[in-house]
């Protein structure tokens, strides 16, 4: 791990999740796309991915098996 990530993670280690969201929202919208921007790209890379057969559904019953709580 880089000394900036770990500078990093030591800084913001006190805040809440939100706080961190926000954080990293602020940042983003810096550079001219927010976490949701970034989020609906992704979700339909995802989607296309699926609908073109590139990748498959995991039926939920065999994910909670392999990663339980």
């Amino acid at each position: 791990m880089s000394s900036r990530i770990k500078k990093f993670l030591d800084q913001t280690s006190p805040l809440s999740s939100a706080e961190k969201d926000a954080m990293i929202d602020e940042a983003l919208d810096g550079r001219g796309k927010s976490l949701d921007t970034l989020w609906a790209i992704e979700a339909e890379s995802r989607l296309t991915a699926y609908q073109s057969g590139k990748v498959k559904a995991i039926p939920l019953e065999d994910v909670l098996t392999k990663y339980p709580n």
